[in-house]
Order: structure tokens, then sequence, then C-alpha cells
């Protein structure tokens, strides 16, 4: 597997501290943050971003919507509704801007000098990645407190 980029970030360099300190949030085991900022490649899914992924996007709907549920919101409709516009492509890109992660991706080969709307999707994914590592390593608590924070201009 060949990466480029990443010059800031190795996964027990200082630059997991420059992560960590944007993010917030320090993980026990490095190699979780490692693999939530590497880029997939190829068809091994043990060291990429791709399970970390797919438990950020569910870890973040269930606290959109436990937050939303607390906040007295319980109309079906509008619990949909309003998750689905704040899970948007665009506003997980924003955040993943806001926060300066596009300097520690690990990015495959093939996605030399992304730009345009594949820079934006390689931030919303990777955005969910680092909310399902943050799961991984520090359960539901840990992945709430940074969704709170992260997402705090997008909820009511």
């Amino acid at each position: 597997m060949s990466f480029i980029g990443w010059s800031s970030y190795s996964p027990s360099g200082s630059g997991s501290l420059a992560i960590e300190d944007l993010l917030g949030y320090f993980f026990f085991d490095p190699e979780v943050l490692d693999q939530a900022l590497t880029r997939p490649e190829g068809r091994v899914i043990s060291c990429d971003q791709r399970i970390p992924g797919l438990l950020g996007e569910t870890v973040l709907s269930t606290i959109i919507i436990d937050l939303l549920r607390r906040d007295g919101i319980y109309d079906l409709k509008k619990l949909l509704h309003t998750k689905d516009s704040i899970m948007k492509r665009e506003i997980l890109a924003a955040i993943g801007e806001q926060l300066s992660i596009w300097s520690f991706i690990r990015f495959a080969s093939d996605e030399r000098e992304p730009a345009g709307e594949l820079k934006s999707v390689i931030l919303a994914e990777t955005l969910l990645a680092l909310i399902g590592g943050v799961f991984m390593d520090g359960g539901y608590e840990a992945a709430e407190q940074r969704v709170k924070r992260w997402f705090s201009e997008y909820l009511p």
C-alpha cells in the first residue's frame, strides 16, 4: 500500500499531538487515529478509515437524534429532517475544514491533489471516520462531546 501526503502527522510522532489538539480529543490508542486518517486503497479494510467512517456515520446520526430528543423534539418527521440537514456532505466538509484536518489525511496514491467535489467528499468521509475513531477509542460520551463542540452552530 502506498500513500502520499501526511507530512504533518505520524502515529506516534509529534504530529499526532497537533491533530489531537485541533480535535480536542487525545486518543488512548494512536492506531485508531491512524486508521481514521488513512484513506482507503484496495480491498483491505482493516487499516483504513472505512470501518471508523461507517461507525462515525451511525454514531453521528444517533447522537444528533438523541440531542434533538433531549431538546424536546419528538416529531419523527422533524427529527429526520433536522438530522439529515445536519449530516449533509457540505456541512461535514465545512466542519472538517474548520478543524484543519486536511493536512493530516493520509491519501491513497490515486487521490493526488484532489480538488472541488472530491476534496469535499474526502473531508466529509474523514470527519465521519474521526467521529467513529473517537467512539472506538473513548466511547459514546467522548463522541457526543466532540459532536456537541464541532456541530454547535448546526444543532438547535
